[in-house]
């Protein structure tokens, strides 16, 4: 995942193949997409790691304006915790396995290297929302 993605190949595969190409690789937002169509002419765009952490990166792409807020946040991201141990059964490894989507979710946000670090060390789904809470939101 290091340089930037090399848009000049999407469009030579664009203009070998007859059949839909989707371009993937350094989108973002809007402006990104659209620079990617003039390069490309590529018929549709893929949104990949731009996207971890931040679900609303497509509504945000339709609609620039839109705010999240912190309780809305919150309750995505504790959902997405949720999930997870009901998914593996186990608290325990639910909060090992949700640790790197926990540091995708704080990208951006104010102290989140500090924050990242105290949240390799919580033992239980409190603690972590704990930190969560505490987390400052300027979105």
């Amino acid at each position: 995942y290091q340089g930037k993605a090399d848009w000049e190949i999407i469009k030579k595969v664009k203009a070998a193949v007859k059949i839909p190409v989707y371009g993937n690789g350094d989108l973002s937002d809007l402006d990104s997409i659209m620079k990617m169509y003039q390069k490309t002419g590529c018929d549709g765009f893929a949104l990949g790691r731009a996207a971890q952490g931040n679900p609303w990166i497509f509504k945000k792409i339709l609609e620039p304006d839109v705010k999240v807020s912190k309780q809305e946040w919150l309750d995505l991201v504790c959902s997405h915790l949720d999930q997870m141990i009901a998914k593996t059964g186990d608290e325990q490894s639910a909060i090992i396995r949700m640790r790197s989507q926990l540091a995708y979710y704080l990208r951006g946000k104010k102290n989140s290297s500090s924050l990242k670090n105290q949240l390799m060390r919580p033992k239980s789904k409190e603690e972590i929302i704990s930190l969560l809470k505490a987390v400052e939101f300027d979105e």
